[in-house]
Parts: C-alpha cells; sequence; structure tokens
C-alpha cells in the first residue's frame, strides 16, 4: 500500500528521536546477560545478608529429559554423569525437568533467618530438599498444576522457601518442573525479615496501582454506557482486562480469585491475552475510525481476533488433545499477537493522514507496552536474564501506556460534553424558533377568520354538503378525493379532479402543500421546513415546488 513522502518524513522523524531511547535498553539488556552468565562459586561462606542477593550465580543448573528421585540427581551428579546447563534463569520453551543444586557453609552462631524466592508464579510443580548426613528431607514445596493455592508450604503469590541454620555445611536440591511451556526461574536469597518487610510495602503498592487502573476502566466503561459510545466501552473493556492480565501474572488471581482451582491459573493467563488483543483491536478500530478510513485493516483486525478466540476456546475445551502441542500453539498466538502490535502501528502510521493527534497519542504510548512485550517475550524465549528487571517490564510499561490513554480518552470526553453543550445551545435556538413560528401561525389564522366569510360550504358530486371551515385537509388517490373533518374519523370521499378542489375552495384559506395535498391552514399547529403538523397531530409533507405556498403565507 503506497504511503506518500509528508507521512514517511513524519515517521523517520519520530523513529530518530526515540532511536536513542529504543537502542539504548537493548544495549544495556544485552550487556547485562552477559554478565549474568559468568559464574560464580557455589558454595556460599560466611553469609551475611542485610537485604537480598541475586542466587542463580550461586547455583549449578541440570536438566533431566525424564523425572527422577532426588538421591538419584545426587548420584547423577556427585559420579559426573549429568552435564551442567546453562546458569542462567530463562530457559524459554522446554520439555525437560531442572534440578538445581547449591550448598551454604552455615554459621553456628548465624541467626538470621532466611528465604529462597522463586519469583515465576507459573511453575507447574516444585520440590525443596535438604541434604544432611546422606539423608534427604523435603523442606518446601508448591505449584499451580493439579495442586490448590493453599498446598504451598509458604503462602505467597510466588515460590517462597524458607531455610534454616543448619549450623553445618548442607547441600540442596531444587526440582522445577514447568514442560510444555517457557521455563523461568529468577532466584533471589533474602533475609526473611526484610523480605516480609518489603512484601508489605509492596502489596500496599500494588494494591494502590490495581485500584487505580480498575476505577479507570470502571470509570470510562460508565461514561461509554452513558454516552453510548463504542469507543470508550472497548477502551474500558482494554483496561480492565489489561489490570487483570497484570494482576494474574503477579500471581495475585491464584492466591485471591481462583485459590481453589487445579488447572485455571496454567491457561488464565492466555485467555487474558487473548481477551486483551481483541478489545485493543477493536478500541483502535475506533479510536482511528478505521471502518471508514482502512476497512481492510479493521476486517485483518478482525479476522486475527477470531483466530485468536477460536484457537483459545479449542485450548480449554480440547485440553488433553492441545496439551500435544501446547509449545507450537502458544508460539502461534505470540505470533499472531505481535502481529496485530505490527498492524496496529500500520493503523496509526496511516491515520497520520486523517487522525494526527491520535495517530501521536498511540506512537507514544504503545511504544511503552510494545517494548514491555517485546522484553517480556525475550525473557519466554531465555534471550534476557529476568533477574536484570526490579520492575516486570509490561508491567512498567502498560502502566505508562494506560496513563497517557487515559488522558487522550479524558481529551475526548471533554471534546463529546462541549459538543453536546453545543448542541443542547442550538436546540434553544431552535426551540425559540418554533415558537416564533407558531406565533406567526397564530397571527394568520386570526386574519384569515376576519376575511373567512361565515358558513361557506361546497357540495360534492355525491350530493353531501360541506362547510369549508370543517375541512382539515384533502387528499387525491386516482380519481377520488378525500375530504378530512375535523368532526369525523373516517374522511368524506368523493369522485372529482383535484383541480375541482382547488377551485372549489377558499384560496384564502386553503393552500396546495404537496401535488396531492391541500391543507387548511386554520387547523396548522406546527410549520416546518419540509413539515405541517395539525391540531389532531396529523403530519403532513410540504414538496418543494409547493414551499413558495408556505412562504407566501408567512409574508
Amino acid at each position: 500500500m503506497h504511503l506518500n513522502q509528508k507521512n514517511t518524513h513524519v515517521f523517520f522523524q519520530f523513529l530518530g528521536k526515540n532511536i536513542l531511547f529504543i537502542v539504548a535498553p537493548i544495549f544495556l539488556l544485552y550487556f547485562n546477560t552477559s554478565l549474568y552468565s559468568q559464574h560464580k562459586s557455589i558454595v556460599l561462606s560466611d553469609i551475611d545478608l542485610d537485604k537480598k542477593l541475586d542466587f542463580i550465580p550461586y547455583t549449578k543448573i541440570y536438566e533431566t529429559e525424564n523425572t527422577y528421585k532426588v538421591w538419584q540427581i545426587d548420584s547423577l551428579i556427585k559420579n559426573h554423569k549429568l552435564p551442567v546447563s546453562k546458569q542462567i534463569a530463562s530457559h524459554g520453551f522446554s520439555q525437560k525437568y531442572y534440578w538445581l543444586h547449591f550448598s551454604i557453609q552455615w554459621k553456628d552462631n548465624d541467626t538470621i533467618p532466611l528465604a529462597l524466592e522463586l519469583n515465576n508464579p507459573f511453575i507447574d510443580n516444585l520440590l525443596l530438599y535438604k541434604k544432611i548426613n546422606n539423608r534427604f528431607y523435603k523442606i518446601g514445596y508448591g505449584g499451580d498444576r493439579n495442586q490448590k493455592f493453599d498446598d504451598r508450604n509458604y503462602k505467597n503469590r510466588r515460590f517462597i522457601l524458607p531455610l534454616n541454620n543448619n549450623r553445618k555445611p548442607t547441600d540442596y536440591y531444587l526440582m522445577i518442573d514447568k514442560r510444555n511451556a517457557s521455563v523461568s526461574f529468577p532466584l533471589v536469597l533474602w533475609n526473611k525479615n526484610y523480605f516480609e518487610i518489603t512484601e508489605t510495602k509492596q502489596n500496599i503498592y500494588y494494591g494502590l496501582f490495581f485500584g487505580i487502573l480498575f476505577f479507570i476502566s470502571l470509570l470510562v466503561t460508565s461514561a461509554g454506557l452513558l454516552m453510548r459510545k463504542k469507543l470508550f466501552l472497548y477502551y474500558g473493556a482494554y483496561a480492565f482486562f489489561m489490570a487483570l492480565y497484570l494482576f494474574t501474572s503477579l500471581g495475585f488471581s491464584f492466591q485471591y480469585l481462583y485459590p481453589k482451582s487445579l488447572n485455571l491459573n496454567n491457561y488464565s493467563r492466555v485467555i487474558l491475552i487473548v481477551l486483551l488483543a481483541n478489545f485493543s483491536a477493536l478500541f483502535l478500530i475506533h479510536f482511528f475510525n478505521l471502518k471508514k478510513h482502512s476497512p481492510k485493516i479493521t476486517k485483518t483486525f478482525k479476522v486475527i481476533n477470531l483466530v485468536l478466540i477460536t484457537i483459545t476456546v479449542a485450548w480449554v475445551f480440547l485440553v488433553d488433545l492441545y496439551q500435544l502441542y501446547t509449545v507450537w500453539l502458544l508460539k502461534t498466538m505470540y505470533i499472531l499477537l505481535l502481529f496485530i502490535f505490527i498492524l496496529a502501528f500500520f493503523a496509526a502510521f496511516k491515520a497520520l493522514k486523517t487522525n494526527k493527534t491520535n495517530a501521536v497519542i498511540f506512537f507514544i504510548a504503545f511504544s511503552f507496552i510494545i517494548l514491555g512485550v517485546l522484553t517480556y517475550l525475550a525473557i519466554e524465549y531465555g534471550i534476557i536474564e529476568e533477574t536484570f528487571f526490579i520492575i516486570h517490564p509490561i508491567l512498567l510499561g502498560s502502566a505508562l501506556e494506560v496513563v497517557i490513554l487515559s488522558g487522550a480518552m479524558l481529551h475526548q470526553f471533554i471534546k463529546i460534553i462541549k459538543h453536546k453543550l453545543l448542541l443542547e445551545k442550538e436546540n434553544s435556538l431552535l426551540e425559540t424558533k418554533n415558537l416564533q413560528l407558531k406565533d406567526t401561525i397564530l397571527q394568520l389564522k386570526n386574519q384569515l377568520n376576519k376575511n373567512t366569510p361565515l358558513n361557506k360550504t361546497i357540495i360534492l358530486r355525491s350530493k353531501v354538503v360541506l362547510n369549508t371551515e370543517d375541512v382539515m385537509y384533502i387528499t387525491s388517490d386516482g380519481p377520488y378525493l378525500d375530504f378530512y373533518l375535523f368532526n369525523k374519523i373516517n374522511p368524506e370521499v368523493d369522485r372529482n379532479t383535484f383541480k375541482w378542489a382547488l377551485s372549489a375552495l377558499p384560496s384564502n384559506t386553503f393552500i396546495q402543500i404537496h401535488r396531492s395535498c391541500i391543507v387548511n391552514i386554520k387547523y396548522v399547529k406546527i410549520l416546518k421546513a419540509s413539515e405541517i403538523i395539525l391540531n389532531n397531530d396529523t403530519s403532513l409533507k410540504i414538496s418543494r415546488t409547493f414551499k413558495n405556498n408556505i412562504k407566501a403565507l408567512k409574508t
């Protein structure tokens, strides 16, 4: 599709201004990833934690195709029959089990309680063992597949594994099962007291964050319902599912919304991201008025939405079949979602010609969410280390995007309110003019009452005598005339010509308003530009040919 030179210049100008913003984070992320690939010693001596410590460099990671008992893993590692895997927290899509081995040299006088955090709420199964005197003890467990939230040994949205001082060197084995999906297990070792203080503060911040997001979605949806504007309804739904998706991604949904569900936590994010993409597309269709300016893009959006919904519904109802192809389905859905984002930017680029303000707002707002999503996908595929981020990239990008778009929606709301006030003002002026027209009609009626002779009558061919003052209007239906009287329900029908009726009726009382209609102006209640309303609320159309009769009547 051809894009003119002006739009191309604007696009590259926008790209040039933001190239540093785009390239710099990517460079920093790459540079940081290379730092995390350096393997440190696996023995922690003299632990003295005031706050927290990134723990992946202090572990050795192993992969297995099949499930093993912990003593079998211990034997394989000791006999060097199990090779060490990549020392990173993110391994991308995988069908393997992961075992993390680490040792802690405890001090006899160490009284600081420790807690190991695995910051991924979506692990199917997790087991932590400690080895003392060649015996293994299970000290931590949890998961979200075939397990309830309350089955965890430590109740938290993430996986928290307390570590007690054994006063001797202790080996630990952490088994992670996240097959048929992307595997990520960023580990942080906390001073347990500091962790609990930090967790309380974080939950307060998250409460405010999600409270604001849900309030925005409720406010915008209410405005859409009151004004009957789809733009606001779709944005309200988009903001709601954005907040719910982030709420779920952080693990809060499993903790508070469906803690007794055995499998919903595995599928909830997929369902929510599909709904999020759908309402994002619908919002953009109205935000850029694509139905009018880009119907092909509108159809493409709708087709992709339909495919995503079909895949998701089939996935939910055909669980056993789709588990065999989970990885491929997820990759397909990610590709479709990425295509939606690319299509959204293309639509915004085209909208520079028709709606430049909204297009620029979109570029600014969605740049943040796109960067967050791409960064998250890089984490999912193991390209970028998750431990680099203090704040989840999608959470940060989404917050900035919602703030900017909400400002744009507020601007739209103010414009609509101003337009409504202007229409109300115009309506008030029209009502004033209508009252003036009523006064004019009343004056005309008074003049007619003075000039019209009393008891004027006409005789029909059927020998019926009609008082012309009783006739409200006459219509022609072929060779027949229908005389509508104010004191009769049914018209008086007579076989005669329309021309005869015009000549027989008083010209100062009856005027022709249509090629087949004559009206008695004494019975006119409201006179409009193309319509007359009689005292009995009968509406009669005025044709263009006979509008001069009405103008003459007014004068």
